[in-house]
């Protein structure tokens, strides 16, 4: 068995060799991002591929949801994880539209692409609210909306103005060093993405591979969960899981 390994803007195909190495799997890595990718995957010669989409940036994911599809779509590749796996992964938009098809319970999402909807929204809605940018980990960019003043600057500066004039919303990331800098090749323009805000005590971070479930409570730190850094070694409540 021959794998290819996919590369990813921040460098985390490094897992993927480490473990075929591990293992003593032949593998080859094979520049997805480059502009001569379909050729290179063509010619591979491999079984299958092993992928991790980038998250960090809007355009990163997009672009490997563009080339994955045509991996396992088209030229009918087989990819780990599945296609559909990683269409949804860290995504906010695409999740809860995948929890809300399947009847699955979550946290009420309202995701809007025209302006007037998410006005009336904001002026209907119970606060708190919580405004999410639709990529990024570890809480980044997530804020706390209070109010209805709160929630209207967010829309004005995402969504287009008199046909040209677009800020964008813009996210900041914090350095070790505590102090945060924009990343401003990331805006979103044009879709706003809002939910309910739920006081969670505990949260749960649970992995399904095969028959078995490994996890880890995930816990709270300046308000949030995610991007804690925080993890409670608990056993997870079995009769919940299963």
């Amino acid at each position: 068995m021959r794998l290819g390994i996919l590369n990813e803007f921040t460098g985390s195909e490094k897992y993927y060799i480490a473990a075929c190495e591990e293992l003593g799997i032949e593998y080859e890595v094979i520049d997805v991002i480059s502009t001569k990718w379909m050729e290179r995957i063509k010619n591979s010669g491999c079984d299958g591929f092993l992928v991790r989409p980038s998250y960090a940036k809007q355009v990163w994911n997009n672009m490997y949801d563009e080339k994955l599809y045509f991996i396992n779509k088209i030229l009918k590749k087989p990819i780990y994880p599945s296609f559909d796996a990683c269409y949804i992964y860290e995504d906010k938009k695409r999740m809860a539209y995948w929890l809300e098809a399947h009847d699955f319970p979550y946290v009420k999402t309202y995701v809007f692409y025209k302006k007037e909807e998410a006005l009336n929204f904001l002026n209907s809605v119970n606060y708190p609210l919580v405004f999410k940018p639709n990529t990024g980990s570890a809480a980044l960019g997530i804020k706390f909306i209070e109010g209805k003043n709160e929630g209207l600057k967010l829309v004005n500066k995402i969504f287009t103005k008199w046909r040209f004039f677009n800020l964008g919303y813009t996210k900041w990331k914090k350095t070790k060093y505590k102090f945060s800098y924009p990343i401003m090749d990331d805006k979103q323009h044009n879709f706003i993405i809002f939910q309910d805000k739920v006081d969670v005590k505990v949260e749960w971070r649970i992995i399904k591979i095969g028959e078995s479930y490994f996890g880890h409570q995930k816990l709270e730190k300046n308000g949030f969960h995610s991007g804690s850094d925080s993890v409670g070694w608990i056993d997870p409540p079995k009769a919940q899981i299963c």
